[in-house]
């Protein structure tokens, strides 16, 4: 029950821009829309979702991390890997 602000704190990159940016990321979540986001192509990849429940207007976040070592990477995969823009937001 803290402001997002409060809950990131101790995340060094979390300044003042995040800090209005996902608070309106937020809410602009409806039930009929969940928002699905994941960190890609990295080899250790956060799947977040954020779902509002419209009968109580809360919102739910959920982190799911898949990490996978780069030796368990096929040739295939390692050169999609390598040759795949990182996104910028």
């Amino acid at each position: 029950m803290q402001p997002l602000a409060m809950i990131h704190v101790p995340i060094d990159s979390y300044g003042d821009d995040m800090a209005r940016r996902v608070p309106r990321m937020f809410d602009m979540v409806r039930p009929e829309h969940p928002l699905w986001r994941a960190n890609a192509p990295y080899i250790r990849s956060e799947r977040q979702t954020i779902l509002r429940l419209a009968n109580i207007d809360a919102i739910v976040f959920s982190i799911h991390t898949y990490q996978i070592g780069r030796e368990s990477l096929t040739a295939d995969q390692a050169a999609t890997l390598a040759d795949t823009p990182i996104p910028t937001a």
